[in-house]
């Protein structure tokens, strides 16, 4: 695993997999990009897979409200790491990040 930072201000790890089968993994409100570690060994390499820390989470920053709530600021970092399409991965809280920004921009997304 390494660790990077995208287009955003959040912090981004990565599990190295097949280049052709990009895929961004969000966590739950209470849980750290870390938490897909164990998925990502046990897919392989089958997919590349990254994950950010949302704010005031794992090496993130802590969130600062400025004008907006917590979970449209998410979606739009998160979505600043969107560069080609991908499969979109989510639970609970970073589903619905998922799913809001999948709804914004389907075209985007591979699943």
């Amino acid at each position: 695993m390494s660790q990077e930072t995208a287009n955003s201000s959040l912090p981004l790890r990565h599990w190295e997999g097949d280049p052709d089968r990009p895929a961004l993994a969000l966590h739950c409100m209470m849980g750290t990009g870390s938490y897909w570690g164990p998925i990502a060994r046990q897919l392989g390499g089958q997919i590349d897979l990254r994950a950010p820390d949302f704010a005031g989470h794992g090496r993130a920053a802590d969130w600062v409200a400025e004008g907006l709530d917590y979970h449209t600021a998410a979606t739009r970092e998160v979505a600043r790491l969107i560069d080609r399409p991908l499969d979109l991965i989510g639970h609970s809280f970073g589903a619905t990040v998922a799913l809001r920004i999948a709804v914004g921009a389907p075209r985007r997304f591979a699943a």
